[in-house]
């Protein structure tokens, strides 16, 4: 009996794998597993740059321009093979008023994350 190429016989081999099977990913720490640290006080780091605010884990929000208006853009960066910080595709551009109500949420959005973390 011989093996197909998309079934190899040895168990062991990742050589082929099922492409209709999801691709396995490492699941990162969320918000709540990660227990803050007393002694460090909450102090936003320093900025490099005017209008740019890093979140940590490559996560900043800018202000953008874009054909003469303006936007508060929350995005993920990645590093290009050449170690240069690049804009991903996983964000979202706010219009000002877009910004402005989802402030206006803040507290709502605080208070009903609190009663879930009880």
């Amino acid at each position: 009996m011989s093996s197909s190429p998309t079934s190899p016989s040895n168990n062991d081999s990742n050589e082929f794998e099922n492409p209709l099977q999801p691709e396995k990913r490492k699941r990162m720490k969320a918000a709540e597993d990660i227990e803050p640290d007393p002694e460090e006080p909450e102090v936003p780091p320093k900025r490099k740059e005017p209008d740019v605010w890093e979140l940590g884990n490559q996560k900043r929000i800018s202000i953008s321009e874009f054909k003469g208006k303006y936007y508060v853009d929350i995005r993920e960066f990645y590093t290009d093979p050449a170690g240069d910080l690049k804009p991903g595709r996983k964000g979202i551009s706010l219009k000002p008023e877009q910004w402005d109500l989802l402030l206006s949420y803040a507290t709502e959005v605080n208070q009903a994350l609190k009663k879930k973390q009880r």
